[in-house]
C-alpha cells in the first residue's frame, strides 16, 4: 500500500521496492519528500532484464560522509562484475 506523505515526516529511512519501470517514479516521490538515495540493493533479473530493486533512501538532513562510501581510494582491479 501507499504511504501516505504526511506519514513519511516521521520516517528517517525508507526502502522502497520498485519495478524496474517505476524506479524513476519511485525515486522522485522521496526525493521531493526529502530523502536522499543511498543504495540501490537486491537487484532482480528477469533473464538478462532487470525486473526489480530496492532503493535506500535517508532523510537527506542524516547524510552524513560515514553513509556514503569512500572512493578516494578506489582501487579498478578489485572491481568485479557480478555474473
Amino acid at each position: 500500500s501507499d504511504v501516505c506523505s504526511s506519514d513519511l515526516h516521521r520516517a528517517s529511512v525508507v526502502i522502497v521496492e520498485a519495478t524496474a519501470a517505476l524506479v524513476a517514479e519511485r525515486a522522485a516521490l522521496l526525493q521531493a519528500a526529502g530523502f536522499a538515495l543511498i543504495d540501490v540493493v537486491d537487484l532482480a533479473y528477469y533473464g538478462a532484464s532487470l525486473h526489480q530493486l530496492d532503493l535506500c533512501f535517508v532523510r537527506a538532513d542524516l547524510v552524513t560522509e560515514k553513509l556514503r562510501p569512500d572512493i578516494s581510494r578506489f582501487d579498478g582491479a578489485l572491481w568485479r562484475q557480478l555474473a
